[in-house]
């Protein structure tokens, strides 16, 4: 044991030493859960399912993280899509809004994350509507229509 550590516990007292070492053993319990229960693995399984949807929206952001499977995609950004998108998001948030505070610390930290992103969603696509403001989004569609020679 490091010695600065044994002189620090020394001076403890006896009441505080056994908080210290209740409060050790709890920290330690919960750094390895049991197995996965249903709703864990339910929740799991939304978190994979909303990873997958995020990555087949954001095929260019996927391929700038080296992921090669997005290289020969790009952004569809029809009204179906962005429809789905947005109902997709709300959907996930309705299912996080009722998750169990009996969940693993861990999948209730990756459900807070993905509900920060689906949140960030809706706001970009019902609030800001990039797809209605923003000339970058819109010139991709009017590029297949000018006959441009390379």
């Amino acid at each position: 044991m490091n010695r600065s550590f044994r002189r620090a516990l020394s001076r403890l007292s006896s009441l505080h030493r056994a908080h210290f070492l209740v409060l050790a053993v709890l920290v330690l319990a919960g750094c390895n859960p049991g197995p996965p229960t249903g709703q864990e693995e339910e929740y799991e399984a939304l978190t994979a399912e909303y990873l997958e949807a995020w990555k087949g929206f954001y095929p260019t952001n996927v391929a700038r993280m080296g992921l090669d499977q997005a290289l020969t995609q790009i952004e569809d950004r029809s009204s179906k899509n962005i429809v789905e998108w947005l109902d997709l998001n709300n959907e996930v948030l309705d299912r996080i809004a009722g998750a169990p505070s009996t969940l693993s610390p861990d999948l209730r930290i990756d459900l807070r994350l993905i509900r920060r992103r689906a949140e960030a969603e809706v706001a970009l696509w019902e609030g800001e509507k990039p797809q209605n403001t923003s000339p970058a989004m819109y010139s991709t569609l009017f590029a297949g229509f000018a006959n441009i020679p390379d």
